[in-house]
Protein backbone atom coordinates (compact mmCIF):
# COMPACT_ATOMS: atom_id res chain seq x y z
CA UNK A 1 0.00 0.00 0.00
CA UNK A 2 1.30 3.46 -0.87
CA UNK A 3 1.56 6.28 1.62
CA UNK A 4 0.79 9.92 0.94
CA UNK A 5 3.19 12.43 2.45
CA UNK A 6 3.66 16.18 2.27
CA UNK A 7 7.08 16.79 0.74
CA UNK A 8 8.84 20.15 0.41
CA UNK A 9 10.01 20.82 -3.14
CA UNK A 10 11.67 23.68 -4.97
CA UNK A 11 9.91 25.50 -7.81
CA UNK A 12 11.93 26.73 -10.83
CA UNK A 13 12.07 30.25 -9.36
CA UNK A 14 13.46 29.02 -6.05
CA UNK A 15 10.23 29.11 -4.04
CA UNK A 16 9.70 26.22 -1.66
CA UNK A 17 6.29 24.54 -1.85
CA UNK A 18 4.80 21.56 -0.07
CA UNK A 19 3.48 18.89 -2.44
CA UNK A 20 1.23 15.98 -1.45
CA UNK A 21 2.85 12.91 -3.02
CA UNK A 22 2.18 9.19 -3.10
CA UNK A 23 5.34 7.61 -1.75
CA UNK A 24 6.03 4.77 -4.19
CA UNK A 25 9.26 3.51 -2.66
CA UNK A 26 9.46 4.82 0.91
CA UNK A 27 11.84 7.68 0.10
CA UNK A 28 9.48 10.60 0.69
CA UNK A 29 11.24 11.54 3.89
CA UNK A 30 14.75 10.98 2.49
CA UNK A 31 16.30 13.49 0.08
CA UNK A 32 18.32 11.40 -2.35
CA UNK A 33 21.06 13.04 -4.38
CA UNK A 34 20.12 12.78 -8.03
CA UNK A 35 19.89 14.99 -11.09
CA UNK A 36 16.45 16.32 -10.15
CA UNK A 37 17.32 17.33 -6.59
CA UNK A 38 18.22 20.96 -6.09
CA UNK A 39 21.32 22.31 -4.38
CA UNK A 40 19.51 22.32 -1.04
CA UNK A 41 18.65 18.61 -1.28
CA UNK A 42 14.96 19.13 -2.03
CA UNK A 43 13.33 17.53 -5.04
CA UNK A 44 12.88 20.05 -7.84
CA UNK A 45 9.61 20.67 -9.67
CA UNK A 46 11.17 21.84 -12.96
CA UNK A 47 11.00 18.47 -14.74
CA UNK A 48 7.53 17.71 -13.36
CA UNK A 49 6.11 21.06 -14.44
CA UNK A 50 7.70 20.65 -17.88
CA UNK A 51 5.90 17.30 -18.26
CA UNK A 52 2.58 18.88 -17.26
CA UNK A 53 3.15 21.76 -19.69
CA UNK A 54 3.90 19.32 -22.54
CA UNK A 55 0.75 17.35 -21.74
CA UNK A 56 -1.35 20.54 -21.77
CA UNK A 57 0.22 21.70 -25.06
CA UNK A 58 -0.52 18.35 -26.75
CA UNK A 59 -4.10 18.41 -25.45
CA UNK A 60 -4.54 21.99 -26.69
CA UNK A 61 -3.20 21.02 -30.13
CA UNK A 62 -5.53 18.03 -30.37
CA UNK A 63 -8.53 20.19 -29.49
CA UNK A 64 -7.57 22.83 -32.05
CA UNK A 65 -7.90 20.27 -34.85
CA UNK A 66 -11.56 19.83 -33.86
CA UNK A 67 -12.06 23.60 -34.26
CA UNK A 68 -14.81 24.08 -31.67
CA UNK A 69 -16.29 27.55 -31.16
CA UNK A 70 -15.58 27.28 -27.45
CA UNK A 71 -13.64 24.77 -25.37
CA UNK A 72 -13.36 24.45 -21.62
CA UNK A 73 -10.74 22.06 -20.26
CA UNK A 74 -9.84 21.19 -16.72
CA UNK A 75 -7.50 18.49 -15.53
CA UNK A 76 -6.24 17.31 -12.20
CA UNK A 77 -2.97 15.60 -11.56
CA UNK A 78 -1.64 13.73 -8.57
CA UNK A 79 2.05 13.52 -7.75
CA UNK A 80 4.28 10.63 -6.73
CA UNK A 81 7.77 10.38 -5.33
CA UNK A 82 10.06 7.58 -6.43
CA UNK A 83 13.82 7.53 -6.12
CA UNK A 84 13.78 11.08 -4.80
CA UNK A 85 12.03 12.42 -7.93
CA UNK A 86 8.57 13.97 -7.99
CA UNK A 87 6.55 12.87 -11.00
CA UNK A 88 3.11 13.82 -12.26
CA UNK A 89 1.09 10.62 -12.00
CA UNK A 90 -1.33 11.47 -14.81
CA UNK A 91 1.46 12.38 -17.21
CA UNK A 92 3.42 9.25 -16.34
CA UNK A 93 0.44 7.02 -17.19
CA UNK A 94 -0.70 6.40 -13.65
CA UNK A 95 -4.29 6.41 -12.44
CA UNK A 96 -4.28 9.58 -10.35
CA UNK A 97 -5.72 12.24 -12.63
CA UNK A 98 -8.61 13.27 -14.79
CA UNK A 99 -9.42 15.41 -17.81
CA UNK A 100 -12.77 17.10 -18.40
CA UNK A 101 -13.44 18.66 -21.80
CA UNK A 102 -16.52 20.64 -22.83
CA UNK A 103 -16.74 21.76 -26.45
CA UNK A 104 -19.30 23.93 -28.19
CA UNK A 105 -19.36 23.12 -31.89
CA UNK A 106 -20.78 25.40 -34.56
CA UNK A 107 -24.33 24.88 -35.86
CA UNK A 108 -23.47 25.30 -39.55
Amino acid sequence: MTNTNLVPAEMPGGEIVVVPVVDLDGTALIAEADSQNTGNGLPGMTHTLKSINEFAAQLRQALRTTAPEKTTVSFSIGFALCGGKITARFVEGEDDGSVNVTMELGTS
